[in-house]
Formats: C-alpha cells, sequence, structure tokens
C-alpha cells in the first residue's frame, strides 16, 4: 500500500469533550451529540466523547466511545467544572492522547481541558457554541458565578480555538457582538438532529399538542399555558403537553392551576429522544415559545417528522423556518398572535399538514443529520489536512 492510500484508508480520530452525552441529556447539547454520534455514517471518522457523570465508565455507541467521568465536587459551580476537567485529564494521561487528530469541545464547561490538550499536543481544536451565557443570564441565575466565570470560560475557548462552529448567523452575530472573535474564525453549519420513524395519526388517545425542552424560563412554556387557557373551551378534548424537566417546573405547573387548565395539561417530565418523537409524531402541533433561541432542535424534529411547527419569530427560528411553508411563526410579545395562529393550524389541520409533507424534502437536504455530517466531516479534514 503506498503512502497516499494509506493516508486515505487512516481513520480520523476526533475527542469530544462534552457536558452531556446520550446518557446524560439534559439540554440539546445531549441530544445533538447523540444524534451526530448515531448519524455520523463515515466509518474512517471515530468519535471518544468524554462527558461528567456520577460514575466512572466507559462504553461503546455505535461504534464511538463514551468515556464518563466521575465527578464527585458539586458544592460550587467551579468545583464540579475543574472536577470535571482534572479527573478527565488524569484519565487522559492513563491513555495515548496523540492518536487524536482534533479535539472538539461543546460550550464552555471543557474549554480549559481542550486548550490544554491543544497546547501540549499540538492538536486542532475545533469548538461548538451552542449558546451564549451572556444572552442566557437575562432569564437565569446562575450561582457562583458573580466574578464572570462562565464568561472568562467562553471567551478563553474562543481565544484558543483553531475554529469555532455556530448553527446559525445570529449566533455569529451575537459572538461578534457580545464577546472578542475573529469573524473569519467562524464557520456557520446549522445541526442536524437523528430522527426515527414518521409522523402519526393519534387514533387511541385525546388531541394534544407539545412543548418539548428543558422547564426554563427562557424556553417560554409559560405564555403557551396562558393562550392555551384562553383557546381550552373552544376545544374540549384538546390537551397541553410538556416534555421536559428543569427548575421552572413547579412554576409552570402554578400556572397551570392559576388559568384553570390543570387537568388539560399534561407534564411528562424529561423523555430521551426518542421518545420525544413519538410524541411529537402523533402531536397536533408543536410549540415553539422560546424567548431566546440560537438555533432551535425541537422545531428541526418536528420538521423531520412533518408534524406542523408554530415558533416564535426569533434567532435561529427565523433561518430554519420559513413561515407557512415549513412552519408557522407568531411574536412572541403578543398572546393574541399565539393563539390565532395556532387556532389556524387545528381547524386547517389538513393543510398545515400538507404544507409540511410539501416542504419536506427541501428541509431534509438541508438539515438532515446526514446532511450535517458531511459537512461537519469537511469542516474535520480542513481543520487536520
Amino acid at each position: 500500500m503506498n503512502l497516499i492510500q494509506s493516508e486515505i484508508d487512516r481513520k480520523v480520530n476526533i475527542l469530544i469533550i462534552s457536558p452531556e452525552s446520550p446518557y446524560n441529556i439534559k439540554s440539546g447539547i445531549g441530544v445533538y451529540i447523540d444524534s451526530l454520534l448515531r448519524g455520523f455514517a463515515d466509518p474512517s471518522v471515530v468519535y471518544t466523547v468524554i462527558c461528567p457523570s456520577n460514575v466512572f465508565r466507559t462504553t461503546t455507541f455505535n461504534n464511538h466511545k463514551i468515556i464518563q467521568i466521575n465527578v464527585t465536587e458539586r458544592d460550587t459551580l467551579q468545583h464540579w467544572v475543574r472536577s470535571f476537567q482534572l479527573n478527565a485529564l488524569r484519565w487522559l494521561e492513563t491513555q495515548n492522547a496523540t492518536v487524536f487528530d482534533l479535539i472538539h469541545v461543546h460550550d464552555w464547561q471543557g474549554a480549559m481541558l481542550g486548550i490544554s490538550l491543544r497546547n501540549t499536543y499540538s492538536i486542532p481544536l475545533l469548538v461548538t457554541v451552542h449558546s451564549t451565557h451572556k444572552k442566557r443570564k437575562i432569564f437565569t441565575t446562575v450561582e457562583f458565578d458573580t466574578e464572570g466565570y462562565i464568561e472568562k470560560n467562553e471567551q478563553q475557548i474562543l481565544n484558543q480555538s483553531d475554529v469555532i462552529h455556530v448553527a446559525s448567523q445570529c449566533l455569529q452575530e451575537e459572538l461578534t457582538k457580545h464577546y472578542i472573535v475573529e469573524k473569519s474564525k467562524i464557520s456557520i453549519i446549522p445541526l442536524g438532529v437523528y430522527v426515527e420513524g414518521k409522523k402519526e395519526k393519534n387514533e387511541h388517545s385525546k388531541a394534544y399538542v407539545t412543548c418539548v425542552g428543558r422547564t426554563v424560563e427562557e424556553k417560554g412554556f409559560q405564555h403557551v399555558i396562558q393562550s392555551f387557557g384562553n383557546i381550552s373551551d373552544k376545544f374540549p378534548s384538546l390537551e397541553l403537553v410538556i416534555v421536559g424537566d428543569g427548575p421552572y417546573l413547579q412554576k409552570l405547573k402554578q400556572k397551570s392551576r392559576q388559568y384553570e387548565i390543570e387537568n388539560r395539561v399534561r407534564y411528562l417530565g424529561y423523555k430521551p429522544p426518542y421518545i420525544a418523537n413519538k410524541i411529537i409524531a402523533k402531536s397536533e402541533c408543536v410549540i415553539v415559545p422560546s424567548l431566546y433561541e440560537p438555533f432551535g432542535l425541537v422545531a428541526l424534529q418536528s420538521i423531520l417528522l412533518q408534524k406542523p411547527v408554530l415558533a416564535s419569530k426569533i434567532g435561529g427560528l427565523q433561518e430554519m423556518i420559513v413561515h407557512q411553508e415549513n412552519g408557522w411563526f407568531f411574536d412572541h410579545n403578543n398572546s393574541l398572535d399565539l393563539i390565532e395562529k395556532l387556532k389556524w393550524i387545528l381547524l386547517y389541520s389538513d393543510l398545515a399538514n400538507k404544507q409540511m409533507e410539501q416542504s419536506y424534502d427541501h428541509s431534509y437536504a438541508k438539515y438532515s443529520i446526514e446532511a450535517h455530517c458531511k459537512k461537519m466531516n469537511c469542516l474535520y479534514k480542513q481543520l487536520i489536512m
């Protein structure tokens, strides 16, 4: 075998450092990592995912490796992150870290670990920014971050990475506005999501509309509950199903009681992606009422399942959805607009579903996990060559 053929046949080993994995999904990051490992069909690319856990475990997932690092320090955010990075570094020191061709860090929790490995072994560093703390902190209070700990880590990984991957134009603009970053380092590649199955008719239970995601204020589920209370009389058999868990859950339940619809709202808690997809597939409509959304994986799941999606006209959702083609927008500051758009989708469900079917091929070509992985593979090769 000549040298050129040997280089072509060689596997590319990529080290992913992520706060979540398929075994620990709390947000869109975990859903994306799960999709990436399931959807990357190129056998020449092998991932090793390092992620925090409450127990050390090494497993194989769809021919990729997942290393769950035991993290015991949980008294402060800083201690938890440092414990994860230190224990991960100790494990890596027992391995041959030079086998990795690329380090791919997701968000800020693995920033210093990724930077350390890059500088020690001269391995290219790629960071995927899923959101920024400067925007999220408008809605979320993070304890122990009085000195801007998260933003410091974000800025450091942006400085030290060779390429910055974002999923949307709006996130690129967010980075260049709020952080010191070279725009030339930013690569925009929309995320993909792995979707099994297809849309289904709900013939055995009550009709329902769905919200999926972390129950945090920025997801805007509280506005859907308010709007649902105003249309429940017009659709007496309709239910609202909320899939997800988080710190805002009890406040959402209080809202349900406030609007006297607690018997019409079902809280299912966290469900793994394949179960969430089945719930979406039988839904009349999926509502994505986010107040901050750099991309919108739930909207993408709905589009790929050909289910009508009603979304806030903000952030990355504006880049993914074409109004009245592969979804519908409402003004997130206008509850009446949400009500009117939802009523239209419910009353003209045949037409709404037909529009989703007609737009499917275009959406699939641009946003399927296969299309995403091909683009990521090109980015990997550019960095490694």
